[in-house]
């Protein structure tokens, strides 16, 4: 959910009889979900000189799509490229102390650290994955994207809560039956 002093900021953008139901909130964007739009406001420019507010109407939208984007713990290629590069600095670090002639022993004393360094770097990256995200675009009748958002994983319950306040927005059409053929 939003805090407070963000939810003030969009307090003038709301109307009275609306119900706010849920929030979030990134570094330069916050956006407040009610019953009746979308509010999203979001700072901009040099110095936070601009603010953007957009409204999207829930009752004018076709369809919302969802994407949960889930990262794995480490990279495997990155890992497995790491292991066979620190393989070969080993090797050529142990070939090191076995040769006596000076050009090939500092070569592979070169070889050997600078493909141990590259091994360490692979090792940190292989690590460093990206967040989890959620991905939620709504769109209109026609299929255009009438607003999208790409928010941490935190945030799908607010993505959730958006899909289900999008469908009840729309009144439950009277179901229509048509009779094909004799009886």
């Amino acid at each position: 959910m939003v805090s407070q002093e963000s939810l003030n900021r969009l307090k003038p953008f709301i109307d009275e009889g609306e119900t706010t139901i849920d929030g979030y909130s990134t570094s330069h964007e916050i956006g407040v979900l009610t019953d009746r739009q979308l509010l999203s406001l979001e700072v901009r420019g040099r110095e936070n000189t601009t603010t953007v507010v957009d409204t999207t109407y829930l009752d004018q939208l076709g369809g919302v799509s969802i994407e949960h984007n889930t990262t794995p713990d480490f990279h495997q290629d990155k890992l497995l490229s790491g292991i066979v590069s620190l393989t070969v600095a080993l090797i050529s670090l142990a070939l090191f102390g076995t040769i006596d002639a000076e050009a090939p022993a500092a070569v592979l004393l070169l070889v050997g650290l600078g493909v141990g360094v590259l091994s360490l770097v692979l090792f940190a990256e292989a690590f460093n994955t990206p967040e989890d995200t959620v991905h939620i675009q709504l769109q209109t009748d026609t299929g255009e994207i009438a607003w999208q958002a790409r928010l941490d994983e935190e945030y799908l319950e607010f993505a959730e809560t958006l899909s289900r306040t999008v469908s009840s927005a729309h009144a439950t059409a009277e179901s229509v039956t048509r009779t094909v053929g004799r009886y």
